[in-house]
């Protein structure tokens, strides 16, 4: 309500807009096309008057977490530019601004799903709302522009650019040429022809740029630290040849125009010669293959808990990495992470950068990277990755109650013991029971010896029998068999290691019981389970 009022008294025209609950829209359409971004009530009127503070007040009484709409056209005084990178809106602006010109610097939004809304002061004269390029809309006469702090079904709010907010940027006018494209000069849908390859004044010009805000900017398509935000880990991308760039871990990204109007708008100090932030290698920011994440061998024994701190830089990357949101958590919860030492890194030159399918998730604390430095060295020094067994954590969606964030724990030994091929591979979560015990007595008690229990390594295998039981081996010898409904349920699980060339190996007890030598496995629990 407070942010709707405010808007109203810059002259805007407020409607109430429908929200996002639980990943989908309020309005109730499970296949709402567009969640959280259509009006909650009767809007033509307000394309022609706008409301006073007693109908805002009433709406927001009534739908108090409704987004906040702005009716954008003559009735506001505005006219939006919706660039929206996930349609190719950031190279298509590039595009438009290198044949046309830069868009002046003006208010700027930063979207919910990571795109950008320029405002700019409407000319007078009726202005149609549509698209003008791919990724790239005008909202104006009859059409409607999601203000901050509304949420998006990312489960991110939009919110103002720190620097380009309308009490420290006033609106610029409307470009010419960006008026003639919406009244209809724009070629045959929507497209935008490729102007070449940017020349070399334009290519020094947009390093120049960077090297304001203290970005040493190389040749090709390279990753460096990003000075628009406080980053740890390399997510910003630039392409120096095409100059354009984005950032995985601020979301901010386009081509020279926008850089100027960052670079204009203070957003960031420019930075001394001599602090440049260079490039390391392009780390390969794509997702991780559909295959499950954690069917590697790791490297460092499990056995303990280890933190990773960061993680709520890398909300979208342990996303992807573990499958996605469910009621109960991730989808795909366990997954084999990579150490990676970064001695490059500005703020700890030990630390040590934890991966999950090419994707960066966080970083060990400081501190807990020296320790893990010798280990990491020996293994790099035989050409091993240092893998290590982890569990992606938080990750729930459960509707109205909201969304958890995501954060994930390495199972590394406490003394950091490198694994051995006898090692169990399966991690343990659950204890399994074993049946079948008592046509196996005699090989259980040559395992026990004279103890009372023991920790064994057990293998799991489809049977011969073809009646789809899992046979228990220790030390290659049957033990036993999950029960119908655990081979049900596991069964997908060991074949889907087995194919991956690995054996489907676990942590055992056998322990003498009232009666007779019974075993116990430690399994995954049936919701860690690697969809596949």
């Amino acid at each position: 309500m407070d942010a709707a009022l405010a808007a109203s008294r810059r002259g805007w025209s407020v409607i109430p807009v429908h929200t996002v609950r639980g990943g989908r829209c309020s309005c109730g359409d499970r296949a709402c096309p567009a969640p959280g971004k259509h009006p909650r009530i009767r809007w033509e009127e307000h394309q022609r008057r706008a409301a006073g503070e007693d109908e805002i007040r009433r709406w927001w009484g009534r739908w108090p977490d409704a987004n906040l709409g702005l009716v954008t056209g003559t009735v506001s005084g505005l006219v939006v530019v919706d660039v929206d990178p996930r349609h190719g809106g950031d190279d298509a602006l590039a595009e438009l601004e290198a044949r046309h010109g830069e868009l002046p610097s003006t208010p700027e939004v930063l979207t919910g799903g990571g795109g950008v809304h320029l405002y700019l002061r409407h000319p007078g004269r009726p202005v149609p709302s549509g698209p003008i390029a791919p990724g790239v809309d005008v909202k104006a006469d009859g059409g409607i522009a999601v203000a901050p702090p509304s949420l998006h079904v990312s489960g991110a709010r939009y919110e103002w650019e720190v620097a380009a907010h309308p009490d420290a940027v006033p609106m610029a006018d409307v470009p010419a040429w960006l008026l003639d494209l919406v009244d209809g000069g724009r070629e045959p849908g929507g497209a935008v022809r490729d102007p070449g390859p940017r020349t070399p004044r334009e290519q020094r010009e947009f390093a120049d740029l960077w090297a304001v805000l203290g970005v040493e900017v190389e040749p090709g398509d390279r990753s460096y630290l990003c000075p628009l935000h406080d980053d740890h880990h390399p997510s910003l991308h630039i392409d120096a040849e095409g100059c354009r760039w984005f950032c995985f871990g601020c979301g901010r990204g386009g081509g020279a125009g926008r850089l100027r109007r960052i670079v204009r708008s203070g957003l960031v100090e420019a930075r001394p010669s001599g602090t440049a932030r260079t490039a390391r290698p392009e780390s390969g920011l794509t997702p991780p293959p559909e295959s499950a994440t954690w069917l590697r061998r790791p490297a460092l024994r499990p056995g303990g808990r280890q933190e990773v701190v960061g993680e709520s830089r890398h909300q979208d990357a342990l996303e992807r990495v573990s499958g996605g949101r469910t009621w109960r958590g991730p989808a795909s919860p366990l997954v084999t992470a990579e150490l990676r030492p970064e001695p490059g890194n500005p703020v700890d030159p030990d630390a040590v950068r934890v991966d999950v399918g090419g994707l960066t998730v966080g970083y060990l604390p400081r501190g807990d990277g020296t320790r893990f430095r010798p280990v990491l060295r020996d293994l790099a020094a035989t050409g091993r990755t240092a893998t290590v067994r982890a569990r992606v954590t938080g990750g729930w969606d459960r509707g109205p109650d909201g969304l958890g964030r995501f954060g994930i724990e390495l199972d590394v030994h406490p003394d950091l013991l490198l694994s051995g091929p006898a090692d169990p591979f399966l991690p343990g979560g659950r204890t399994v029971a074993v049946v079948g015990e008592e046509e196996h007595q005699a090989a259980l008690s040559d395992l026990l010896g004279g103890e009372g229990e023991v920790e064994v390594v057990a293998s799991l295998e489809d049977g011969a029998s073809g009646r789809g039981e899992l046979v228990v081996r220790v030390g290659g010898e049957p033990v036993g068999e999950l029960g119908p409904g655990a081979a049900e349920r596991y069964r997908p699980l060991v074949r889907q290691v087995a194919a991956a060339g690995l054996p489907a190996t676990c942590r055992a007890r056998v322990a003498r019981g009232a009666r007779e030598v019974e075993v116990h496995l430690a399994l995954p629990r049936v919701e860690d389970l690697a969809r596949g």
